[in-house]
């Protein structure tokens, strides 16, 4: 991903059924489709564990630029299969051309001893479900040119699809592959060891953390590093990038309070008659590289985008208690 793009990717399953969870509460649903843990086969399977998932399907949505959500039979907040404030889509277009696919290969699709062996643990009745989702989870990918972030078990089916060639083969689909592979669970990991709890009460609040300018720069960084270490797994995996960062960061903290302390001291001897010029010069300039290493060192601490949405939530909530009691 180039510098200044903007990361497109496909949220899938499981935490796509956390977002279409969440907007059935916002949507205001009833019945058995407004449950966490529903009677009905279709929402039980589209839902999934969403207690697991939520927060990190949560900051998926802060943390990407653009968000594909896959089509289903849920409540869906925004016009026109939109949601402008959030850089949302879904569209059922895909998911209507991956039923037709799957209708077509039914039969090899469920005597596929591989396909059997992913979906062993899944209720047979629930088959299909999943292998409609998964293609429809290949044509989004590669209509959109977008990665997929999703579980491990639903990345093994979508790559027994593609070797099966249920959709032709495309020359983009290996760094499609790559891409998707580790992304998902970087992210888990991440947002679990960084305790990032959301409290997004509506649409709104959701999209004043993603568009918060700080979180924004952490966040480019930090998907520019699970790119990277998804599809160049040499590089190590994400904690080494941290630690990396980490480690430039304080090297870089002590140079510029040395630079920072050799401009006192120049500001200092400036003071003594005839010391004035030099010293003076010299202070400028070592201000002046103390700023820039402050700078690259900010450009560095993208691994601090978890603890940086979690102020910017408790800032955000302080103000509007502030505001209730009309001080502000």
């Amino acid at each position: 991903m180039a510098k200044g793009d903007l990361m497109k990717v496909i949220l899938s399953h499981p935490f796509s059924g956390s977002i279409h969870w969440w907007f059935g509460q916002l949507r205001g649903v009833i019945g058995d489709q407004a449950l966490k843990h529903p009677n009905s086969g279709y929402y039980r399977s589209l839902y999934g564990d969403i207690d697991t998932y939520f927060d990190i399907a949560l900051a998926s949505l802060v943390i990407f630029d653009d968000v594909v959500l896959p089509a289903a039979d849920a409540a869906f907040p925004g016009e026109g299969g939109r949601i402008p404030e959030l850089n949302i889509v879904t569209d059922w277009e895909p998911t209507r051309h991956a039923i037709e696919l799957y209708d077509s290969h039914e039969e090899q699709l469920n005597a596929d001893p591989g396909i059997g062996t992913i979906l062993r643990r899944v209720p047979r009745n629930a088959w299909w479900m999943a292998l409609q989702n998964a293609i429809a989870d290949i044509v989004l990918s590669r209509e959109n040119d977008a990665p997929v972030i999703c579980s491990r078990g639903r990345k093994a089916l979508i790559d027994r699809l593609v070797a099966l060639e249920i959709v032709p083969r495309l020359q983009q689909d290996i760094a499609l592959a790559r891409a998707s592979r580790t992304m998902a669970s970087d992210l888990e990991d991440y947002v679990t060891v960084a305790g990032l709890l959301f409290r997004a009460e509506n649409l709104d609040s959701l999209a004043s953390i993603k568009w918060s300018e700080r979180v924004r720069e952490y966040a480019g960084e930090f998907q520019r590093v699970l790119v990277s270490t998804a599809s160049q797994p040499e590089l190590g995996g994400l904690y080494e990038h941290i630690a990396t960062a980490w480690t430039a960061v304080e090297s870089g903290e002590s140079i510029a309070s040395a630079f920072s302390a050799a401009s006192r001291s120049f500001s200092v001897v400036s003071l003594i008659p005839g010391a004035g010029t030099v010293t003076g010069a010299l202070g400028i300039a070592a201000d002046a590289a103390s700023a820039a290493v402050g700078r690259r060192n900010e450009r560095l601490r993208w691994f601090q985008l978890g603890p940086e949405i979690s102020r910017y939530q408790s800032l955000r909530d302080l103000q509007a208690r502030l505001h209730e009691r009309r001080l502000l």
